[in-house]
């Protein structure tokens, strides 16, 4: 016996179901090429999601720590350079007790020279004062050593150990370089070239010392911690990439997949509406 229906049947249905599920993953499909993501939601792969969330704060904690490592470089870049000045006006000071310690100069020609002490010592002050990064200063004691993080993990803070650079406390036991300033203990005149350049000799082997430690700290700390870094934000870039980029090729051949496969449904529907009518106009005139 042959049944004549207008209304939707078995497999009319399996058809309109089999319909949304395609437009559903064609949507999602869509969306994948155009963000380039495989993930845009949750519901698109929950353990994926939680994966790649993590993965993208361990990755925004390596920019960070990169930052700070470009900054430390540049501290000890300014630091260096002022260390650097100081040198010169060591060499400078020492020079003239040099010039005088044979005693044959005549008084103008040692105040002469006093001048020019006296001027490499304010010099070296001004430089202790005036050294700054970005308004902290570096060298006038305020900051004996700044704490840096070049790791993830806020347990790897490292520390940068800064001088002071001030007249009144760069010397030993037996001066400063305030007392080779005119009137001091160790001027040019009071004749203790001796004693003034065993001063110098101690501040040039600490001011020597530090440049080398700063340029120890860049060396191997920033460098090696820039270096680490570096490979592990390659790594857990390459595991973000598999899990949360989507495959451009896959998507793509799966994209004319569902098209194909969408408009054969959308012919099979047509047809279908087309029965239901034929079989309306039949009931019709059988009634």
């Amino acid at each position: 016996m042959i049944r004549i229906s207008s209304g939707l049947t078995g497999p009319d249905l399996a058809l309109q179901r089999n319909l949304f599920h395609v437009s559903g993953q064609l949507q999602q499909v869509t969306g994948r090429l155009a963000t380039l993501s495989r993930i845009n939601s949750g519901a698109d792969d929950p353990a994926g999601l939680i994966g790649s969330e993590l993965i993208r704060a361990e990755l925004a904690a390596i920019e960070a720590a990169d930052r700070n490592a470009a900054y430390a470089s540049a501290t000890i870049a300014v630091a260096d350079g002022a260390l650097s000045q100081v040198s010169g006006l060591l060499n400078t000071i020492e020079g003239a007790f040099v010039a005088t310690a044979g005693g044959g100069l005549s008084s103008a020609e040692t105040a002469a020279y006093q001048v020019e002490v006296d001027a490499a010592v304010e010099a070296i002050d001004r430089i202790g004062a005036q050294t700054n990064l970005s308004g902290q200063r570096l060298l006038d004691g305020s900051t004996s050593e700044l704490a840096f993080l070049f790791a993830p993990n806020p347990a790897d803070t490292v520390t940068l150990a800064l001088p002071t650079v001030a007249a009144a406390k760069l010397g030993n036991d037996d001066g400063t370089l305030t007392d080779l300033t005119s009137g001091g203990s160790l001027a040019l005149a009071t004749g203790e070239q001796d004693l003034a350049k065993g001063v110098l000799q101690m501040i040039r082997d600490m001011i020597s010392q530090t440049r080398g430690s700063l340029g120890a700290f860049e060396r191997y700390t920033i460098e090696a911690s820039q270096e680490v870094s570096g490979g592990l934000r390659t790594f857990l870039s390459r595991a973000f990439s598999s899990i949360a980029d989507a495959d451009v090729a896959v998507e793509t051949a799966s994209l004319v997949q569902l098209e194909l496969i969408q408009q054969s449904a959308f012919a099979s529907v047509r047809v279908a509406g087309e029965r239901f009518r034929l079989a309306g106009l039949l009931l019709d005139k059988i009634q």
